[in-house]
């Protein structure tokens, strides 16, 4: 075979190849194309599906006002769809479990709640503020310590009632005598 030859039949292969690989891209972007119109319009998903439907952005309520001054937002529980919330009133030193979007006895209602930033709209007497949820801490409480008596019995007196001062003072005064024991005689 000529040299001339094997050129030729090589650049014929070549030529189908490139034919066979633009075939091939052309056939994966149309079943690509398909699958995704397909998913689109699935006879399967619920209508409306896949539409983008724009809230209008809630009003943000001030955080850290003279509400959080009187009250405190302490903990959240979840009953099936219903949402309560602990909040603790700091004057009257109690806490009540408040329904989402129901007034208390207290006459604060709880409007809103966001799940990112663990935060509550609350409606207090006209007033509406968000508050935060408090976080737990690994601290422990502080325990008053008593101080340690000296040992000058001055100091020690002085803490001591009047009565009792006194008999400290003829006790330490007094000396004790030490006990002898006598023994019975081995006959």
């Amino acid at each position: 075979m000529p040299n001339c030859e094997i050129k030729r039949i090589y650049s014929n292969y070549l030529r189908l190849l490139v034919k066979l690989l633009v075939l091939g891209a052309f056939f994966i972007s149309a079943q690509i194309s398909y699958a995704s119109d397909l998913a689109k319009k699935s006879p399967f998903l619920p209508p409306g599906y896949g539409v983008k439907v724009e809230k209008p952005p809630k009003p943000v309520a001030p955080t850290q006002g003279p509400i959080s001054r009187e009250i405190e937002f302490r903990g959240i529980i979840q009953m099936g769809d219903t949402y309560k919330f602990s909040i603790f009133s700091k004057k009257e030193k109690k806490g009540d479990w408040i329904t989402e979007g129901k007034a208390s006895e207290t006459g604060i209602t709880v409007s809103g709640f966001d799940e990112k930033s663990s935060t509550v709209i609350v409606n207090m007497n006209g007033r509406v503020e968000r508050l935060t949820l408090m976080k737990a801490t690994d601290s422990p409480l502080p325990v008053p310590q008593i101080k340690a008596a000296s040992k000058n019995n001055n100091n020690s007196n002085n803490a001591l009632p009047p009565q009792q001062n006194k008999q400290t003072q003829n006790n330490a005064k007094r000396t004790i005598p030490r006990r002898r024991v006598i023994l019975p005689n081995k006959k």
